[in-house]
């Protein structure tokens, strides 16, 4: 006992706290500060990795890898047989030889949004590798373990014991449901009660993780406590440590979510608020400017149902580790269906979905000001104290809605196109992208580019519905996105281009019909407030892309003309029949193909400034020298070389941006 109440009278000191609190502070601005640079350089090399995690989706896996630094290795199993093979021979902890093609991270081509490089490169992780070929070195000791807790197939037992949030459903990433299997939200709770099982339980958890920084980290706050140290002061070292084992997360989203749960536990602890459900609820509000911060919209039924749901999947967690030791997966399988069938009913309520634009970080420390009156009025039952963050809430969501603009976003959606343009208070959305390939990635790849990078840009801009959906014609490139756009975002009308329906367009009018959504075709013109969109192609050329919609209109004295994938032959008829002269912003015809853009309709109409959207490397060398050549008076930008480029007007004059890759 002796030692134990050193280590008390220690850990009790205000100095040794301070000193502390200066050495993991400092460690993790030291490491923020500290250049970091990669082992490797870009282009073909054999590597020896050690296996984190893998995903097979369609005939794409997915290998988390440790070399000398963490590597996301890509590559391609084409029959079911070499998925079967992979499943077979490879396991966590295995060391691997692979050959492949080093890729550098790409920057973040939205505004807004989650930069992954940014966060790769805080992890130590520079490079993404096109897998060539595999052969497995050998097993580890992990790799055994991993095997054993697979002797009764679950999936679920990868994302509870492994840390691999790939193996859960696409809907309970949707609502969010992926950090409840963190191992803060299973166990935390049953460590402030000190429950010594549950340090069998983290010991075997640091076995199967690795000794993750986050495991270890509630490893040690189980060991203060078992040491009589408070609660407040055994959260505070506790995340002392966790900087210590991981600086990077300093200055991140995780670092402030995390301390913002402890503080707010410290606080319901010395007012002696132990009610979990109350302590779930409280929790949720104070980390919602968080979440609102990263993903633009609050979702009230979410919301309210979500403490039911930590703890039914802590109940599943209790399933999946019974599964380890005896076959369970007959009460397993209809268990976690269930709780995807929920997910996938909140998924597809987005109608319910409270958009909020993005704010300054001036804005949400702002928030949290209002937020620490509203627990101050929680702990004193004095209700009156809501008022503030509910008057917050709401300036927050009507300053985009009070505010006009006049913007046009040439978004980045690889080799596709897709324009947002905003007058006023309304949202013209000219196609939505679609990422071409083989069969259902296809469709995966659209629906990730739809759900994880349109739909939440758009959001963070405040706009919670379009009010015009443009399909200037039907090849995927630029209708690909549109049924997932209907499905996950509120479309009030859409407008179709003349001329026979093709298969995808009849496939979307279906979509609309079950919708009740209007669509329209072969209009002449659309009236924006005091605006109007010109569609200037009329004529049936027998193939979709001549028949593209021309679409020119004006905002603030500023010309604009998009092009669809019409060609030279339009292109021809159209200066033939309008005067369209020194247009300002020119949207390429068919991302810089030599069949459109030709020299004698670029001189006619003299664009300032060309935007060409076209994948990088892509396979049909867009854009082409000819068209470069032919636009060599006007200022071009390229959403393969300058990301999303947009367009604002602000005081009657343009200004231009980029989110270069």
């Amino acid at each position: 006992m002796p030692s134990l109440n050193r280590l008390e009278t220690i850990l009790q000191s205000k100095i040794i706290l301070i000193v502390l609190s200066i050495i993991a502070f400092g460690y993790g601005i030291y490491h923020k500060l500290s250049p970091k640079q990669s082992n490797y350089r870009e282009g073909d090399v054999t590597l020896t990795v050690t296996v984190e995690s893998y995903q097979i989706q369609d005939n794409q896996v997915t290998i988390e890898a440790v070399a000398k630094e963490p590597l996301t290795i890509y590559g391609s199993l084409e029959t079911e047989e070499d998925r079967e093979i992979f499943q077979k021979l490879i396991s966590v902890g295995d060391k691997l030889q692979v050959t492949g093609t080093l890729k550098e991270l790409t920057n973040q081509t939205y505004p807004n949004l989650f930069s992954y490089k940014e966060y790769a490169n805080r992890e130590g992780k520079f490079y993404t590798m096109e897998l060539i070929s595999y052969q497995k070195v050998k097993s580890t000791w992990r790799s055994y373990l991993y095997r054993w807790f697979h002797k009764y197939e679950c999936e679920y037992t990868d994302v509870y014991f492994f840390l691999n949030s790939q193996k859960l459903p696409d809907s309970f990433q949707e609502v969010n449901w992926a950090p409840f299997f963190s191992m803060y939200s299973l166990l935390l709770r049953p460590i402030r009660k000190k429950k010594k099982w549950y340090l069998y339980m983290l010991l075997l958890l640091a076995l199967t993780t690795n000794f993750a920084p986050k495991v270890l980290a509630l490893l040690f706050l189980f060991y203060l406590r078992t040491h009589h140290l408070s609660f407040s002061k055994s959260l505070y070292l506790t995340l002392l440590f966790r900087v210590i084992l991981e600086p990077n997360i300093l200055f991140t989203s995780t670092f402030f979510y995390i301390g913002i749960i402890y503080g707010t536990l410290v606080i319901l602890i010395w007012n002696r608020i132990y009610n979990p459900i109350v302590i779930s609820y409280l929790l949720n509000i104070m980390t919602l400017p968080i979440f609102i911060s990263q993903n633009f919209y609050f979702h009230p039924l979410l919301f309210f149902i979500q403490p039911f749901i930590l703890y039914a999947i802590r109940l599943g967690f209790i399933g999946v580790l019974l599964n380890t030791v005896i076959p369970f997966q007959f009460v397993l399988n209809p268990y976690f269906d269930g709780l995807t069938a929920i997910a996938k009913f909140l998924s597809d309520t987005s109608f319910l979905k409270i958009t909020f634009a993005k704010l300054p970080v001036y804005f949400l420390i702002l928030c949290y000001l209002c937020m620490a009156v509203f627990l101050l009025g929680v702990i004193k039952r004095k209700w009156k104290y809501i008022v503030p963050i509910l008057s917050f809430a709401l300036l927050h969501y009507l300053i985009p809605n009070l505010l006009p603009r006049q913007d046009v976003f040439y978004l980045d959606v690889g080799q596709g196109d897709a324009t947002l343009i905003r007058m006023d208070h309304k949202t013209i959305l000219i196609d939505t992208g679609g990422i071409m390939g083989i069969g259902t990635i296809e469709e995966s790849r659209t629906k990730q580019l739809v759900s994880n990078k349109l739909i939440p840009f758009f959001r963070s801009l405040g706009i919670s519905k379009i009010d015009y959906l443009i399909i200037t014609h039907g090849d995927y490139d630029h209708i690909g996105g549109a049924i997932h756009f209907v499905h996950d975002f509120k479309i009030e009308k859409v407008i179709f281009n003349c001329g026979a329906f093709d298969e995808l367009e009849q496939e979307l009018i279906e979509f609309l019909n079950k919708k009740k959504i209007p669509y329209y075709s072969c209009i002449k013109e659309l009236n924006i407030s005091d605006n109007k969109l010109y569609f200037l192609n009329h004529k049936d050329y027998g193939n979709e892309n001549d028949n593209s919609s021309v679409i020119y209109t004006e905002i603030n004295n500023y010309k604009f003309l998009f092009m669809g994938d019409a060609r030279a032959e339009v292109e021809q008829d159209l200066i033939e029949k309008y005067n369209l002269t020194d247009i300002d912003v020119l949207k390429v015809g068919h991302h810089g193909s030599k069949t459109s853009s030709s020299k004698s309709f670029i001189n006619e109409i003299k664009p300032k400034y060309s935007v060409i959207s076209a994948g990088k490397n892509n396979l049909y060398g867009h854009p082409n020298d000819s068209v470069l050549n032919n636009l060599i008076d006007s200022q071009i930008y390229r959403t393969d070389q300058d990301g999303s480029i947009m367009f604002k007007i602000k005081n009657n004059k343009l200004e231009i941006e980029t989110c270069t890759p």
